[in-house]
């Protein structure tokens, strides 16, 4: 497969929306015969787990099955109904902000492609919710924007560049899961998704608008600013739970991304 530098993402509409926070997470169950209808007080993210359910949302009726996503949002009309003996979903409700920059824009129904990796993200959020351990606000919000950042990858990801996001996928789920626990070198993302070294860095830029590594960095200074701001680790710890070889490093990489130092950073919240 040969990519075509000229095809990249830069042109497509990027997406932002702002959440407030994460009402509830709950995992449901459902049997005989059932009747749902309401006017949404939150955004409504659910997966199907087991079983099917009628849905109408905007007055689009659709069947929703084992494995598909339904999206309803805030102040709409949802109406739902039973379609199978047995029903099991994760919900997530969720409070977005009402910004000019808010342009998100997601299918109320959707049957993703990988379901398993779904499956695992939704999972994880309920039991982040349900832990009320230090900082589960912050990692059940950060679970919901990865949601919501794949479910736009794609569905918004033109046909022709499809194949392309699909041919190093494995190795972006890999980056997401295991950036701050291992030391991850193009050489094995590479291989993971059997191209070269060359493909696989041209291609991962065309579809992020980014080199591997900084996208790395930049997800490992992002959990660095969360535990500096909530935690009292010291900057070789938050170092180490970040993923960055050595402390070092990880303040020249952090300075050179915010213009000050971990600890100034630290002082300045």
């Amino acid at each position: 497969m040969e990519f075509n530098p000229s095809t990249n993402t830069n042109n497509l509409p990027d997406a932002d929306i702002a959440i407030s926070g994460v009402y509830m997470v709950i995992s449901q169950t459902a049997s005989g015969s059932w009747k749902h209808r309401s006017i949404e007080a939150h955004d409504r993210l659910m997966m199907i787990t087991k079983g099917s359910l009628k849905a109408t949302i905007m007055g689009k009726t659709e069947i929703v099955k084992t494995n598909d996503i339904l999206y309803v949002p805030k102040n709409t009309i949802y109406q739902s109904q039973s379609n199978s003996a047995a029903l099991e979903h994760i919900c997530i409700l969720y409070d977005s902000i009402d910004l000019p920059t808010n342009n998100l824009n997601i299918n109320y129904f959707y049957t993703p492609g990988s379901h398993n990796k779904y499956i695992k993200l939704f999972e994880s959020c309920q039991q982040e919710y349900w832990s009320k351990s230090f900082g589960y606000k912050l990692k059940t919000k950060s679970l919901l924007y990865d949601i919501l950042r794949h479910l736009h990858i794609e569905q918004y990801v033109p046909k022709n560049m499809s194949k392309y996001y699909h041919s190093i996928k494995v190795a972006i789920e890999y980056i997401n899961d295991s950036y701050s626990t291992e030391q991850i070198s193009i050489e094995h993302l590479a291989k993971m998704c059997g191209i070269t070294t060359t493909h696989f860095s041209r291609t991962f830029k065309a579809m992020y608008s980014t080199t591997p590594v900084k996208y790395i960095n930049n997800l490992r200074l992002e959990k660095a600013c969360a535990l500096l701001t909530h935690t009292s680790l010291s900057i070789g710890e938050i170092s180490e739970q970040c993923g960055f070889s050595d402390s070092s490093y990880f303040s020249k990489t952090f300075k050179s991304a915010y213009g000050q130092s971990p600890a100034n950073y630290r002082n300045s919240k």
